[in-house]
């Protein structure tokens, strides 16, 4: 299998060409420490049997590679932690030990991300420009989720546009939406639907969750869907989530007719920054074969475009 590399190599200390076959202790104690780091940044993110790591001569060189998919990953995690945007205590703790001996004036490291006959990126460069890497310290008091809920349509509009799901005895919420998918919306007026939602979900009791509008699903897409995101939100690794989808739209196009449908609603349902890089690259990837298909054209290119403005500014 053809597979993307993350490098790190150390060239030389205190001005002397460095040979793994004849390490000074101080040089050994270097390399010893960003090699671990770099083993466990990669076994956080990705699994061991996903990964290879090697070590070889020609100055000292430490490596692990793995499949496109997993490298993208664990280089976004790396990218938001040089970024000062990751949550992650420990993988920004051994990012934090990679940074502090590629800055070392006596040594001169090469930390590489090489993926598979692309263009190489440097990120040595950038940890010697940044400025010591710390943990983002405040964890945001909630999450955005893709949720379908099930309810009785019996108002829309407001000075803000908006729709209500009445459930009786004063229990109802409201979502938000645009004029234009209000007046598609309104076609469903006192009736009982299902809602594709974006959902900003609380963790403080005191809040209540906020819904956004997304689409209206038929009951056989609906089904389809609820299965899909109750298993998703159920795995906490993101890697095995990507996986998750990637195996449902293979197993929908397979077995349904409906397969265009739903990788035009995933498309819809993803498209917002909130979301992490790699759910909105995977389902790029998935539609692109399909990337002209008259359902899948229009969502495709708005997704691209968010994943594109997310990239670039983080």
């Amino acid at each position: 299998m053809l597979s993307d590399k993350l490098e790190i190599i150390l060239k030389e200390a205190y001005n002397e060409q460095v040979s793994l076959d004849s390490l000074t202790p101080e040089a050994l104690e270097s390399f010893m420490t960003v090699m671990s780091s770099l083993k466990y940044i990669a076994s956080s993110i990705a699994s061991n049997d996903l990964l290879t790591f090697s070590i070889k001569k020609g100055s000292a060189v430490c490596a692990v590679e793995a499949s496109t998919a997993t490298m993208d990953l664990i280089y976004e995690e790396i990218d938001t932690a040089i970024k000062g945007e990751s949550e992650d205590k420990e993988l920004t703790s051994h990012l934090r030990s990679i940074q502090e001996q590629v800055k070392r004036s006596n040594f001169d490291y090469y930390f590489l991300y090489k993926p598979y006959k692309k263009e190489i990126f440097n990120i040595h460069q950038r940890l010697k420009d940044s400025s010591k890497i710390i943990v983002k310290r405040k964890k945001r008091p909630y999450t955005f989720k893709i949720k379908i809920v099930k309810g009785f349509l019996n108002q829309i509009g407001g000075k803000f546009p908006n729709y209500h799901f009445d459930y009786g005895h004063g229990e109802k919420i409201t979502i938000g939406c645009t004029q234009e998918e209000a007046m598609i919306v309104n076609q469903f007026l006192y009736q009982e639907v299902d809602a594709l939602l974006l959902c900003k979900e609380w963790t403080t009791p005191d809040k209540r969750d906020e819904y956004s509008h997304k689409q209206i699903l038929d009951p056989d897409t609906s089904r389809l869907l609820k299965t899909y995101l109750k298993t998703y939100y159920r795995e906490e690794n993101l890697l095995e989530k990507l996986t998750l989808t990637h195996d449902f739209i293979d197993e929908t196009f397979e077995t349904t007719q409906l397969g265009h449908k739903v990788l035009s609603l995933l498309l819809i349902a993803f498209n917002d920054k909130n979301f992490h890089l790699s759910e909105l690259k995977t389902l790029l990837v998935i539609s692109k074969p399909f990337k002209n298909h008259e359902s899948i054209k229009n969502p495709r290119k708005a997704l691209l475009e968010t994943y594109t403005k997310k990239k670039l500014n983080g």
